[in-house]
């Protein structure tokens, strides 16, 4: 016999119950319902078909007829037939799962924490969510903390005057004490925080009253989470590109993102492409773009995207000397998220940057184009003019009499075979020749990027930890942490370009930027990155280098610098061209 449909099961509830034993049974086992109603006059067949409904709405119609089975065992089996009920299953505590402690009043809130942390990695108990078939309320909660290894409970008037929320502070702990549980409680509004057990001052509560993004995200870090959110922004950003041809692969990592586990809005990104693929002219609106926008810490970033595919052109190649090129590809005007709160204090603070568009280098500068400015500018290297340069022997870095950018080892080393590896053991003042050189040679200013345009150009609008998607690094993904011991050939790890299609900007050598090394607070808004390139203070370098012994190196937002005269076997640079509207 099948399972009774909501008709039936309102229909077996009018006759078979009355008003306050159905408001008893709701209490019980539904209790996030019948708060809403409890005090209320409203009628048995008006309760009945609310709460029929109310299940229906949650896809809890087979926990509707457990407890209906459970309350009228014989009645039920009279009507429908046998019925076997579900084993109510118990879990071991889950260290990485959290118990979310709220007042009814509270849910939309709690809910939307919920999910940021689960898009955190963080499994999430809470009511009614957790309550599986046959189990009543305040049973489902004993077994939710029993099961969870983290405490989360959000403060506000209402969870002050609620007895279930005090109950379940209670419970948490005493597996605190236990050695079971963490706690972390959250003050989101104003509220007397006497109204609460007394022992739950003992921990540090984390204010949300003012700024709930910043609430949110000392939380992530106090619980040592990653959040996934980055991928919804990549999976926006991959949306736009791919269907205005921005750069290469946006397709095939749209479909990755697509199909991602951690992607909780794939069915949402799916219409919308194809609500924008509907288009023959392929032009993406910002009304369509902004249906995509998932809520995120991140500040809000406003995608443009408006220009038909065959009008965008995002590569541009200069000639340097016969044979000798140089490719350049675009970074569109915009914002973008630059540096980082959860590292150093010279990262921080993060903040969003609009910066107008420019040109890239493709990839830093290699030997080849080096050697074609030495040759016809006939420029003499910093390290030349001191005779050595810093360098690694084998067990130590030392400076190595003799080597420099054409022997970056020493006078037994050569660049014969490695004309398309970046150029090293360059001071920031060669960079800079270059760069006049190039000028004057392409008729185009090119310069050293700023930090700004070179973060923008590695990470794309969205923060990105590094050039390619997700958190993960690995020797397959660049040259760094000696795995290959020296430079190697640009481009050789074109499978993790950066957003826009540049190449090698994690490892293989340290970049120049025109940058002055300085705290970002003491840079608001980052100004003075134009400063006359005759000021002696030290440059910011990016991007880490093939000898970067750890990952946290080679990340987008880190920043190192040097003095100006410095020179080494890991810094080479590349080149920005910073309007080039007219190609």
């Amino acid at each position: 016999m099948p399972a009774p449909n909501r008709i039936e099961l309102r229909t077996f509830i009018v006759e078979r119950f009355k008003r306050d034993e159905l408001g008893m049974l709701c209490s019980d086992y539904f209790l996030d319902f019948y708060r809403d109603y409890d005090g209320t006059d409203i009628t048995l067949t008006t309760l009945a078909e609310a709460l029929v409904a109310h299940c229906e709405r949650r896809s809890h119609l087979e926990q509707l007829r457990h407890a209906l089975h459970a309350a009228r065992t014989k009645p039920y089996e009279a009507s429908f037939g046998a019925f076997i009920p579900a084993e109510v299953l118990s879990k071991p505590r889950n260290p990485k799962q959290a118990f979310l402690s709220y007042a009814h009043k509270d849910e939309t809130l709690a809910r939307t924490l919920a999910a940021e942390l689960r898009a955190a990695g963080l499994a999430v108990w809470i009511a009614a969510d957790g309550i599986q078939p046959g189990e009543k309320w305040a049973e489902a909660i004993d077994r939710g903390l029993s099961e969870s290894g983290i405490f989360i409970v959000l403060l506000t008037p209402n969870s002050a005057t609620s007895k279930w929320v005090k109950h379940e502070i209670y419970l948490a702990i005493q597996a605190h004490m236990r050695d079971e549980m963490q706690i972390f409680p959250l003050k989101m509004t104003a509220c007397d925080d006497r109204a609460f057990p007394a022992s739950l001052s003992a921990f540090q509560f984390v204010s949300f009253e003012s700024d709930y993004a910043q609430g949110r995200q000392t939380l992530f870090k106090q619980l040592g989470v990653r959040r996934v959110v980055q991928l919804h922004n990549d999976l926006q950003y991959a949306i736009a590109s791919s269907l205005t041809a921005v750069r290469k692969g946006a397709v095939e990592e749209l479909a990755a993102l697509l199909n991602h586990p951690d992607i909780d809005l794939a069915d949402t990104a799916r219409q919308a492409l194809e609500r924008l693929c509907d288009d023959d002219s392929r032009v993406v609106s910002n009304a369509a773009l902004a249906a995509l926008k998932p809520v995120t810490s991140a500040p809000l970033i406003t995608i443009s995207v408006a220009t038909p595919l065959a009008k965008i052109k995002d590569r541009h190649t200069l000639t340097l000397a016969e044979g000798v090129t140089i490719e350049l590809v675009r970074v569109p005007a915009g914002e973008f998220i630059m540096g980082n709160n959860d590292q150093d204090d010279y990262e921080k603070p993060q903040q969003v940057v609009n910066l107008p568009e420019y040109w890239m280098g493709k990839t830093p500068v290699t030997v080849a184009q080096f050697a074609a400015f030495v040759a016809a500018a006939k420029h003499k290297t910093q390290a030349e003019k001191v005779g050595k340069s810093w360098g690694y022997d084998g067990k130590d870095w030392v400076e190595i009499k003799g080597a420099y950018w054409a022997q970056p080892r020493g006078p037994k080393s050569d660049v014969k075979n490695k004309q398309n590896h970046p150029v090293t053991c360059v001071s920031w003042q060669d960079t800079v020749a270059f760069c006049q050189w190039a000028s004057e040679k392409t008729k185009i200013n090119i310069i050293l990027p700023s930090e700004a345009e070179w973060e923008k150009a590695a990470r794309g609008q969205y923060g990105r930890k590094y050039p390619w998607l997700g958190d993960e690094i690995t020797d397959k993904h660049c040259n760094y942490n000696m795995h290959i011991g020296d430079t190697t050939a640009v481009g050789s790890y074109s499978d993790f370009d950066s957003p826009y299609g540049c190449q090698d900007m994690a490892g293989n050598v340290w970049e120049w930027t025109r940058s002055v090394y300085a705290d970002y607070k003491q840079q608001k808004h980052h100004r003075g990155w134009d400063k006359d390139i005759s000021d002696t203070d030290a440059r910011v370098l990016r991007g880490g280098s093939f000898y970067s012994r750890i990952d946290n190196f080679v990340r987008c937002a880190y920043r190192n610098y040097h003095d100006i005269t410095y020179h080494n076997l890991l810094i080479g640079f590349r080149v920005c061209v910073p309007h080039l509207s007219t190609l």
